[in-house]
């Protein structure tokens, strides 16, 4: 049934999917990094005192 289609060429711009894996990685790491950073710098007291509901 697909062979009657013909040939499928599948072309993928590699340098576009690096492009992405590259910029969604940082934005990955630099949405972990900010609020480890902001955690990191709290006591421990207060960072213990309000429950998380």
């Amino acid at each position: 049934m697909l062979g009657e289609l013909g040939d499928i060429v599948l072309a993928v711009p590699w340098l576009q999917v690096a492009a992405i894996v590259v910029v969604a990685t940082g934005v990955g790491l630099l949405a972990s990094a900010l609020p480890a950073r902001r955690a990191a710098r709290t006591p421990p007291a207060p960072g213990t005192r309000h429950p998380v509901l």
